[in-house]
């Protein structure tokens, strides 16, 4: 009798714990990948960080920039995540790209997750990943000997060739110059600048215009951002009067930060869709068609938002300026 007793305490013991672990959804199971073990010097290689969970869970995915361990970090970000079967899956992936020839260690990194209801963080660790770069030239092969060029010789100069041909340009330039100027004077007065189309209507029906164009392919998604990201940075050069069809994002993005007119909202909007385009016109990521649906309609509601808002009359006859 005593025997059974005993045994039903453990049983219990065991229940209550076990239902303890149930409750908080367990430790996670993290993964660390490449999706290539060796690759050739300039190629890029994905890496990704995996986690099975329970629902109810946290986690916070290290943010990589810059230089990682000898690698050239261009881009992070989450991957979809999906349940099955009462399990979590989250993946967070990173575009890395050596410059030169070796082996790499990936070293192992530490995540962080919480548990819904307390908020003490808990560390996971993944395990470090080794990954060899090879040169461009197959090996066993050489480099042909590179063969030296003859030295210098003196050459004399025709001054008197150069003087010639320089005072022909010069009046060919002042020729030039007087033509042009006369032209000018005589030229007729341009349209008046509110005939002119403006820039919110020349985006917007480009954009519209682009939502109906088909990808078939890669080479085809490519173009499709190159282009959208052509009419965005040409509506911002019309839109606030600076160079952003020459500028890199990077410059717009701090341009914009500086400007009075424009919410941080919208700041933000310019700044995640400059990234956003470039990770696929530079880094070779390929978006699913949501995606490119998604992020030609947050070109078109950020010129909507921007746009200049029509001048309203107050009491008197008064005019009310534009805003944002």
């Amino acid at each position: 009798m005593r025997y059974r007793k005993t045994i039903g305490l453990l049983l219990l013991t065991f229940s209550l714990l076990a239902g303890g672990v149930l409750a908080t959804g367990g430790s996670p199971l993290v993964k660390a990948e490449l999706d290539k073990s060796a690759l050739t010097v300039g190629e890029i290689v994905t890496f990704r960080i995996l986690v099975e969970s329970r629902p109810g869970l946290k986690v916070t995915f290290p943010a990589l920039e810059g230089e990682f361990s000898g690698l050239e970090v261009l881009g992070q970000g989450p991957g979809e995540p999906r349940q099955e079967e009462g399990r979590k899956f989250l993946t967070h992936w990173y575009k890395l790209r050596a410059q030169d020839v070796g082996s790499y260690t990936i070293p192992s990194l530490q995540l962080a997750y919480t548990i819904a209801g307390q908020p003490q963080e808990r560390p996971l660790q993944t395990k470090a990943l080794a990954l060899l770069v090879k040169s461009v030239i197959p090996e066993g092969e050489q480099l042909q000997d590179i063969i030296d060029i003859k030295p210098l010789e003196p050459v004399g100069v025709n001054y008197r060739f150069w003087i010639v041909i320089s005072l022909m340009l010069l009046v060919a330039g002042l020729a030039g110059w007087y033509l042009l100027y006369r032209r000018k004077r005589q030229k007729q007065p341009r349209r008046p600048e509110q005939m002119k189309r403006p820039a919110h209507e020349t985006a917007l029906s480009r954009l519209r215009q682009l939502q109906e164009r088909d990808c078939a392919g890669p080479e085809q998604v490519k173009r499709l951002y190159f282009t959208l990201s052509e009419i965005f940075r040409s509506y911002l050069e019309q839109r606030y009067q600076f160079p952003a069809s020459d500028w890199t994002s990077e410059e717009i993005i701090a341009y914009l930060n500086k400007n009075g007119e424009l919410s941080f909202a919208l700041k933000s909007q310019a700044r995640e869709f400059l990234e956003n385009t470039d990770l696929v016109k530079f880094a070779e990521l390929l978006p699913s068609p949501e995606q490119i649906r998604a992020e030609i309609q947050r070109a078109i509601d950020f010129v909507q938002a921007s746009k200049p808002r029509p001048a309203a009359t107050g009491a008197g006859g008064a005019e009310i300026g534009e805003g944002i």
